[in-house]
Order: structure tokens, then C-alpha cells, then sequence
């Protein structure tokens, strides 16, 4: 029981902490919002047999942004 009121108590510190750096407006958000992105490359080689071989490379670049959190929710998108 002792365990639970001081998980029930970390809790709520958190859910205020997070709540005080949030954004006051829409605006605000999506101005401290976070932008993020990868490089991907795939090679793949097959022999199918003694007369065909087949390969390819693939690369791939994917950018993604999160805004701030305004009223306890987040917007994302990924490209």
C-alpha cells in the first residue's frame, strides 16, 4: 500500500512537471515542435542457380516532425 501511494504520487509530479513545459499556444507548438529524420539502404544479392544472378540497392530518406505538446496531446507526421 505504501509502494502504490508513492507510485501515485511520482505520478502526478510528472503529469504537472509535463503539463508546466507544455505550450501555451497552437502556434507555440508547432514553433517548438522537433524535426527528425534517417537515411535507409538496402542491398540485396541472389543467385538463382549457375546462369542468373540478380542484385539491387535501395536507399530511402525519412523525415519526421513532432510538435510540442499543447493541452497534453502531440501532433506528428512521418514522410
Amino acid at each position: 500500500m505504501k509502494s502504490a501511494k508513492y507510485s501515485l504520487v511520482a505520478l502526478m509530479a510528472v503529469g504537472v512537471v509535463s503539463s508546466l513545459c507544455a505550450a501555451d499556444t497552437l502556434a507555440d507548438a508547432f514553433k517548438n515542435g522537433k524535426v527528425g529524420g534517417e537515411l535507409r539502404a538496402w542491398y540485396f544479392d541472389r543467385d538463382n542457380g549457375t546462369t542468373s544472378h540478380q542484385d539491387i540497392f535501395n536507399t530511402a530518406v525519412v523525415l519526421n516532425y513532432v510538435t510540442d505538446t499543447f493541452y497534453g496531446f502531440r501532433f506528428g507526421a512521418t514522410m
